[in-house]
């Protein structure tokens, strides 16, 4: 089977690059596989604007010449994405191919709707040429199916962890828990509304009120409505400048970011980040036995339920935060009830093979709606 993949693959790293990446990895083994890349990110404007030019090409060749039996697409929540996005839908509108459109962002709907209404009208249009919409979660596919196009054309497939060495893979070896220092983690983009500027000042808060702790910060700038990814990296360093407890790492990826979750007892994100959907990093933290903490927003309490396998936070409540450490600072038992659950529960429904086999089952229209 021939099939058309379109979407982002790692530089940068992110949970949708990494979920593409996989996807196309699993694709490659069964089918005849055409990638075409959507990122147009340059630091040139002339090479930026070729890029563009390079993605209209091998659309247009892919109809001509490739003629595709499945189009896997990866859609934007942007002016400019949505414009790439319907090109590709325009090309193939009379076509006899399958198209699946992967969704990632939590804010398409908003996007959508902040729309100028004749720009609308097209989109939904040739939303509805459709044939399979991919959501994260059950509230995200109830929130897409509000709209027409979307109405009995999506499918859940969840996010997963990625595969690791052979020796973090053992299921039943609890995670020991000893207190002092309790050790946090920070897995994720750094940029103010991810909430990390948020969890050092609460790691100020437990320093002041005598509770041992550790803080590893690990993560690449990226930007937001506050701060670019530049001055988001440089407002932590200086931060954090003098704070013994808080260390910022950086980009971690592979080995390092499994040994540095495994040798972690809480994993925090407290997030309010517009495109917020169900992390990757959340998934693989509760795969390594972290305790989560998170924020009562979005689609995270699909995933994080309060009490079972960590705790929800109000978005930018520090106190909340401060609170919720101690409480498991205070209660090793219940860590070790939750820590064992999430790494059971993150084998059974998160794992990347499982996630490769349902896109491979979308592909061949077996996967049902």
């Amino acid at each position: 089977m021939k099939v058309l993949t379109i979407g982002s693959s790692p530089p940068p790293i992110d949970g949708q690059s990494l979920a593409f990446k996989s996807a196309v990895k699993a694709l490659k083994l069964s089918h005849d596989i055409l990638e075409v890349q959507t990122s147009f990110r340059s630091n040139n404007f002339v090479h930026s604007v070729f890029l563009v030019f390079v993605y209209i090409f091998k659309v247009l060749k892919s109809k001509i010449v490739f003629r595709p039996d499945v189009i896997y697409f990866v859609c934007s929540r942007t002016l400019i994405g949505s414009i790439r996005d319907l090109l590709l839908l325009i090309v193939y509108r009379k076509s006899k191919s399958l198209i699946i459109n992967h969704i990632h962002g939590s804010n398409l709907i908003d996007f959508i709707d902040k729309t100028p209404v004749f720009y609308k009208k097209i989109l939904l249009y040739y939303y509805s040429r459709i044939d399979i919409n991919v959501a994260l979660s059950e509230s995200m596919k109830l929130q897409l199916e509000t709209l027409q196009p979307f109405k009995n054309k999506v499918v859940i497939v969840h996010n997963f962890y990625e595969d690791m060495p052979d020796r973090f893979n053992i299921k039943d070896e609890n995670k020991p828990f000893n207190p002092l220092p309790i050790k946090l983690v920070y897995l994720s983009g750094i940029c103010t509304t991810k909430g990390v500027f948020d969890l050092i000042k609460a790691s100020v808060n437990l320093s002041d009120r005598g509770i041992r702790h550790t803080l590893n910060i690990a993560g690449k700038g990226i930007d937001d409505a506050f701060l670019s990814a530049i001055d988001a990296e440089k407002k932590v360093i200086s931060s954090i400048d003098k704070l013994e407890s808080i260390k910022y790492l950086g980009l971690v990826t592979g080995l390092e970011k499994y040994e540095l979750l495994n040798n972690s007892h809480v994993f925090i994100l407290p997030s309010y980040y517009d495109s917020e959907a169900i992390p990757l990093s959340i998934i693989e933290a509760m795969r390594m036995g972290c305790v989560i903490i998170t924020t009562n927003y979005k689609y995270l309490p699909d995933l994080v339920v309060h009490g079972v396998n960590g705790y929800l936070v109000r978005i930018k409540s520090i106190n909340d935060i401060v609170d919720t450490i101690i409480n498991i600072y205070s209660n090793p038992l219940e860590f070790e009830k939750i820590s064992a659950h999430n790494k059971t529960y993150a084998i059974k429904h998160y794992s990347e093979s499982a996630y490769k086999s349902n896109i491979i089952k979308l592909i061949s229209n077996d996967y049902s709606i």
